[in-house]
């Protein structure tokens, strides 16, 4: 946890993913605190013609994100912002046609590594127990 899903139209290239996968992490982490071991990037490619709105088939790029709830609002505005502009960075996606979707999930119904992970902010006992220190 948190769990980012990345869904196009095309592949995107190993490169690509690499780039991104990081620059996600890295935008998880700065804004949130959380260490960055506990985030996942996963990439979904369905074709043109997969993904609608409005009723008709529309081209886009589009991020998941599941993250524990208990931040503040200003806090996940800043993320949803941040991981946007990511996305198109390092896409090449037009802005117009990316959207960004968070999650909130309360923390006790995720388990990671045998335990749940602790409210933002409180994963250090987890991280301890997983890895020995943060």
């Amino acid at each position: 946890m948190p769990r980012y899903e990345l869904t196009t139209d095309h592949e995107l290239s190993r490169a690509q993913k690499d780039v991104l996968a990081r620059e996600i992490t890295a935008v998880h982490t700065t804004v949130t605190g959380a260490p960055s071991a506990l985030v996942h990037v996963i990439f979904w490619t369905t074709g043109i013609g997969n993904a609608y709105v409005d009723g008709a088939p529309r081209q886009g790029t589009y991020l998941q994100g599941w993250v524990r709830a208990g931040r503040r609002s200003e806090t996940t505005t800043l993320l949803l912002g941040e991981l946007a502009a990511a996305v198109v960075r390092s896409t090449g996606a037009d802005a117009a046609t990316v959207t960004v979707a968070l999650r909130e999930t309360p923390t006790a119904l995720v388990l990671e590594g045998g335990r749940t992970v602790g409210a933002p902010g409180a994963e250090d006992p987890w991280f301890a127990d997983r890895w020995g220190s943060r």
